[in-house]
């Protein structure tokens, strides 16, 4: 998997010359990410459900053997190894790419629970997680080789974006309960309207994600060696990024302190990226950052993603399960939420990653819980 970009974009970029060489990365890498968020999607929703496991492995093991017996007939790219010298990778800008990295595998590690918190532990929702990742890179890649936006100023509008995206979770969630609701009322399908909602929670932070790559090789004009370089970079980060989303972020930080952590992240690299001279002239930028960041400190409900996913599936859930909270206790180990919230009317409730596992009241006797026993 990790070499199919490279080779891919060296096919693209020998066959045509010199005619904007540098853009082939760019182009390949938004295809590849297209085309695997539609293979995640075609799995969950059509093959796996049609065909069953092992016909599906096949099908995507066929789909492989044609693309290699298609690249047969194509005559392989004369690449010249004896080219003039490619230019380096500057350290500091590769060690900005790294820490955007980390923050990105941090972030698709805690969006994926958080889905899980507030719209359920369905394999539906993981997979509409996976490919809007993928979707949010083919969208940065477009983006940063259309406005054509310097690294450094990448990182820093990313920063401010990363802030907003996070102040529009609880609203969001909301909306999933109304718009659930009529789409029950209306006999519309559900899983459509979940992933509306879900694009609308994770595409912007997706498509800043997905920018940093491209907006970074773009900078070396199409250079083989920086680009496997710096692509080698971004993957490394992603995968600290997973195991320190769970291993330390997720049960050490709030949901705020780590959205705080991934926007502060960006705002770091950025400085390190370029010249801080660059940045003093983004003070619109910065203002508008202060802004949602003083809004994001006075909006934010914490207990908001202790609750159970049912509670979010229409505003009358959500009102009488807001109205009747009493107090909540979350304890997080690795990148498992366990909270007991407590309801006004001596219920305690058990709930794990969103899912209610367990009913308890003070001197009564909970009938369904000894049925499920």
């Amino acid at each position: 998997v990790g070499t199919s970009v490279p080779l891919f974009a060296a096919y693209c970029r020998g066959h045509a010359g010199d005619r904007r060489a540098e853009a082939w990365f760019g182009s390949v890498y938004a295809l590849y990410n297209l085309g695997a968020a539609v293979c995640v999607m075609l799995i969950e929703f059509v093959l796996l459900r049609a065909l069953g496991l092992q016909a599906t492995l096949l099908v995507v093991a066929s789909v492989n053997l044609m693309s290699a017996l298609a690249l047969r007939r194509c005559r392989a790219p004369s690449l010249d190894l004896e080219e003039e010298p490619s230019p380096q990778v500057q350290r500091k800008p590769a060690v900005a790419l790294l820490i955007v990295s980390i923050a990105s595998g941090i972030y698709q590690m805690v969006f994926l629970r958080l889905v899980e918190v507030a719209f359920g532990p369905y394999h539906e929702n993981f997979a509409i997680s996976v490919a809007l990742a993928l979707v949010g890179i083919t969208v940065g890649t477009r983006i940063v080789a259309r406005v054509g936006w310097s690294f450094q100023l990448t990182l820093a509008r990313g920063s401010v974006a990363l802030l907003l995206a996070s102040l529009m979770i609880a609203p969001v969630i909301r909306l999933w309960g109304h718009a659930n609701a009529l789409g029950a009322d209306l006999n519309l399908p559900t899983t459509l309207i979940k992933v509306a909602c879900l694009v609308l929670l994770g595409i912007l932070p997706f498509t800043v994600y997905g920018s940093t790559l491209p907006a970074l090789v773009r900078d070396y004009r199409g250079s083989r060696t920086a680009e496997g370089t710096l692509l080698s970079i971004s993957s490394l980060g992603n995968c600290v990024g997973y195991l320190a989303a769970v291993f330390w972020v997720y049960e050490t930080l709030s949901f705020l302190g780590i959205a705080l952590l991934l926007a502060g992240s960006f705002a770091a690299a950025s400085l390190l990226a370029g010249s801080g001279a660059n940045l003093l002239r983004l003070w619109r930028t910065g203002l508008a950052g202060l802004a949602i960041l003083a809004l994001l400190f006075t909006t934010w409900n914490e207990w908001l993603y202790s609750l159970e996913y049912r509670a979010f599936i229409s505003p009358a859930a959500y009102q009488l399960a807001v109205g009747n909270l009493d107090k909540v206790e979350a304890v997080k180990r690795f990148d498992n939420h366990v909270s007991v919230v407590s309801t006004k009317d001596g219920l305690e409730m058990l709930n794990i990653n969103g899912y209610q596992s367990l009913v308890a009241a003070k001197g009564h006797t909970i009938s369904t819980e000894i049925v499920y026993g």
